[in-house]
């Protein structure tokens, strides 16, 4: 089964067993909505271990979640630094949103056809997210996800067009 990342466990909020996480979703309050199940990853195991979501808010970038197999401060902080993921299943999204691991990898082309780099990562900054795009023989450059920028994703052939403006790059 393929899974997909939603945050990292950072710290255990109270006695009973409540953790904060860092989320880095965009379907925060769906992917941990109470009755949910998400797979606990450890990196240096590399497994994944199921859980049930029982109570879930977000308090800003953090999710304050309460597991139903977790009971006390104890359990929480055997999982401390673990990823928090969820099977890499419905894939229907409405029209110009990607799921961030989708994006990351694609060969990134400016609208003159030239190969400009590969995305490596997505970042948020204020409203929009930007695509860090790593090239060959220069720096990073991040380019937003907006329409002004962005002409055509296509997920298949591994790509991304993008409109080439002054400073850009």
């Amino acid at each position: 089964m393929d899974y997909v990342k939603i945050g990292t466990i950072i710290k255990t909020r109270g006695l009973d067993g409540t953790v904060k996480i860092y989320s880095t979703s965009d379907f925060r309050s769906q992917r941990l909505a109470p009755g949910s199940r998400v797979y606990f990853y450890d990196v240096t195991k590399q497994e994944h271990l199921p859980f049930t979501v029982k109570t879930h808010q977000m308090e800003n970038e953090l999710d304050i979640v309460k597991f139903k197999e977790i009971n006390d401060i104890n359990e929480a902080e055997l999982y401390l630094k673990w990823e928090v993921h969820v099977p890499k299943r419905n894939r229907d999204l409405p029209k110009g949103f990607y799921f961030d691991d989708d994006l990351i990898g694609l060969d990134v082309y400016g609208d003159d056809g030239q190969l400009i780099g590969q995305v490596f990562k997505i970042e948020e900054y204020g409203p929009y997210k930007s695509l860090r795009i790593q090239r060959a023989d220069d720096k990073d450059v991040l380019v937003p996800m907006v329409a002004t920028f962005i002409q055509e994703v296509n997920i298949d052939k591994k790509q991304i067009l993008i409109k080439l403006m002054a400073g850009l790059l």
